[in-house]
C-alpha cells in the first residue's frame, strides 16, 4: 500500500509540474499606436514602425496585430527590392507570424484577414522568387480564408481590400481556363472585385479613422489600369486631393509616376520619379530604373546616370536585362555601335526572363540586331507621350522605306499607335490591319499589339463584335514578345466585351 500510494504522489507530482496553464488567446486590437505603425510601414518609415510595435509588444503582449503588421517591412523591402539575401534570411518570418496569428481569438474578423494578408504578401514574393507552388498554395489559402471571412463578418470592410483583387484576378480567366478556378475553389468577376475595392475606398474617403484606405487605393489603381484599361480614370484619381501625398511618401509617389507614365504625361512621371529620388530618399531601386526609363522616352541621355545605378545596386532580378537593353539604345543614340553590343554582352549574365521586357531583352541580345533609329526614336517618343515628335521622325516614308521584315511591320504600327494616341482612330485602325496583314504569321509582337489596340478602340467605339474579333485575334497570334502582358489584356478585354 505504501508503495503503491507513493507511486500516485511521484505520477501526480509530475502531471502537475509538467502540465502549464492555457495560454491566454490572443487579441486583435487595432488600436492608436498599432494605426501609427501600419502607417509608418506604408510611408516606409521602418525604424518608426518598428518602435511602435515594440512598444505594443511590450505593454501589450496579447495583441497579435504586431505581427500582422511586422509582415509589411518584408513584404515591401522584398517585392520592390528582389535581395535574394532578405528572401532567404526572413523567409522563416512567414510561418512565425502565421504561427502566431493562429492563436488568437477566432471570434474576431481579423483572426482570418491577417493570416490571409500575411499569406497574400507571401505569394507575391514567392512569385518575385519563382517559387510558384508555394505563390499558389498562398494565394489558395488566402482567398478560402477571407471568403470564410466574408460569410461570418459580412461588414467587416477591409476584408473586400484583397478579396475583391482576387475576385477580378479570377474574372480575368478566361472561359476555358474556368473550370480549373472552379476546380480549386476559385469564383469570381472582374466586376464584382472592382466593386468590392472601389467599396472599401469609398468607405474609407467617408470614414478617416479607417485604417487601411490607402492601401485600397493602390489596389483600386491596380485594377483600373490592368483589368478595366481605363488609365485615365487611374490618373485623376492620382491627381485628386483625396489621393495620399507624393510628399514623405515613396510609396505613393511612385504609383503617381507610373500612372503619369501610363498616362503618357511623361514629364510628369519624371517629376514624381526626380522627388522620390532626391526627395523621399526612396529605398526602392525600381524607382531609379523607372527614372532612367521616363528620361530615356524624352531622348535625354542623361538616362545613363539612373539606369546604371539601378544596374549597379539592384540586387533582383527583374528589368534588370530590359535596363542594360536601354542603356545600349543610348550608346545607339550617341552613334557609338561598339558601346551598343557591350551592353548587349550584361544581358544574358544578369537578371531572369519572366517578365516580356526581359524576354525582350534577351532575344536582342541573342540576336544582335541593331534597332532602326528612326523606328526607335519614334518609339521612345510615343512612349513619353510627345506625339508630334514621334510622327515627325515617320513623316513622308512608308513600309517600303524600310530594309528587314520586322522594320516593315513595326513602321504601321509605331505609326497606327501614335495616331490613336492622338485621337486619329481611322487612320490608326488603318494602320493597325496593316501591320495585321504584314506580321500575323510571324512571331514578331506588332501584330498581337495591333490586334489588342484596334479591340479597345472598338470597345471604345461600343462595336462590341469587332472588338471581341480583335481581341480575339491578338490571343491566336503566335508566340512572342510581350505575349504574355497582351494576352492578359486581350482576355480581360474578351470579359468586358461579353467574350469567351
Amino acid at each position: 500500500m505504501t508503495l503503491t500510494f507513493a507511486a500516485l504522489q511521484f505520477f501526480a507530482g509530475l502531471f502537475i509540474s509538467t502540465t502549464k496553464a492555457p495560454e491566454a488567446v490572443g487579441t486583435y486590437e487595432m488600436n492608436a499606436r498599432c494605426t501609427a505603425a501600419y502607417d509608418a510601414m506604408l510611408l516606409c518609415q521602418f525604424v518608426k514602425a518598428d518602435s511602435l510595435l515594440n512598444v505594443e509588444k511590450s505593454q501589450n503582449p496579447n495583441n497579435l496585430i504586431p505581427y500582422f503588421i511586422a509582415n509589411y517591412k518584408d513584404y515591401i523591402i522584398i517585392a520592390f527590392n528582389e535581395n535574394r539575401k532578405d528572401f532567404d534570411a526572413w523567409k522563416s518570418h512567414e510561418e512565425e507570424r502565421q504561427d502566431k496569428l493562429e492563436t488568437g481569438d477566432k471570434s474576431s474578423p481579423y483572426f482570418l484577414f491577417t493570416q490571409a494578408e500575411v499569406a497574400l504578401q507571401w505569394a507575391i514574393i514567392n512569385l518575385k522568387f519563382e517559387n510558384y507552388t508555394a505563390a499558389f498554395w498562398n494565394v489558395r489559402s488566402a482567398y478560402n480564408d477571407l471568403t470564410d471571412n466574408k460569410k461570418k463578418f459580412p461588414n467587416f470592410v477591409a476584408n473586400d481590400k484583397s478579396l475583391g483583387v482576387l475576385h477580378a484576378l479570377v474574372g480575368a480567366t478566361p472561359d476555358s481556363y474556368k473550370w480549373a478556378a472552379k476546380l480549386m475553389g476559385f469564383d469570381g468577376t472582374i466586376s464584382q472585385g472592382v466593386k468590392e475595392v472601389k467599396n472599401v475606398v469609398d468607405y474609407g474617403n467617408a470614414h478617416p479613422e479607417f485604417a487601411f484606405t490607402d492601401e485600397a487605393k493602390y489596389m483600386y489603381l491596380f485594377l483600373q489600369v490592368l483589368l478595366l484599361n481605363d488609365v485615365n480614370s487611374a490618373f485623376k484619381s492620382t491627381e485628386s486631393t483625396t489621393f495620399p501625398t507624393h510628399v514623405g511618401n515613396p510609396i505613393s509617389c511612385f504609383m503617381k509616376g507610373y500612372i503619369a507614365m501610363k498616362h503618357f504625361d511623361n514629364d510628369k512621371a519624371i517629376e514624381y520619379y526626380k522627388y522620390n529620388h532626391d526627395n523621399n530618399k526612396t529605398i526602392l531601386h525600381y524607382n531609379t530604373y523607372m527614372l532612367g526609363m521616363t528620361m530615356l522616352n524624352k531622348l535625354d541621355l542623361n538616362a545613363e546616370t539612373y539606369l546604371a545605378k539601378f544596374c549597379d545596386n539592384f540586387r533582383g532580378s527583374n528589368y534588370v536585362k530590359d535596363a542594360f537593353l536601354r542603356r545600349g539604345w543610348i550608346r545607339l543614340l550617341q552613334n557609338n555601335r561598339d558601346g551598343y553590343f557591350d551592353m548587349l554582352s550584361n544581358i544574358p549574365k544578369r537578371g531572369i526572363k519572366l517578365t516580356d521586357s526581359d524576354k525582350a531583352a534577351e532575344q536582342a541580345a541573342k540576336t544582335k540586331e541593331v534597332p532602326n533609329l528612326i523606328l526607335l526614336k519614334a518609339r521612345l517618343l510615343m512612349d513619353g507621350g510627345y506625339y508630334q515628335l514621334a510622327l515627325n521622325q515617320l513623316a513622308g516614308k512608308s513600309a517600303s522605306d524600310f530594309s528587314t521584315t520586322e522594320e516593315k511591320i513595326e513602321f504601321p504600327y509605331r505609326a497606327g499607335r501614335i495616331y490613336q494616341l492622338m485621337g486619329n482612330n481611322d487612320k490608326a485602325i488603318a494602320f493597325f490591319k496593316e501591320t495585321i496583314a504584314r506580321g500575323s504569321k510571324l512571331p514578331i509582337y506588332y501584330a498581337a499589339s495591333a490586334a489588342l489596340e484596334a479591340g479597345n478602340i472598338y470597345e471604345q467605339q461600343k462595336n462590341y463584335a469587332e472588338a471581341k474579333m480583335y481581341f480575339q485575334q491578338c490571343l491566336d497570334m503566335p508566340n512572342s514578345d510581350f505575349k504574355n502582358s497582351l494576352d492578359f489584356k486581350a482576355k480581360a478585354g474578351l470579359q468586358r466585351v461579353g467574350g469567351k
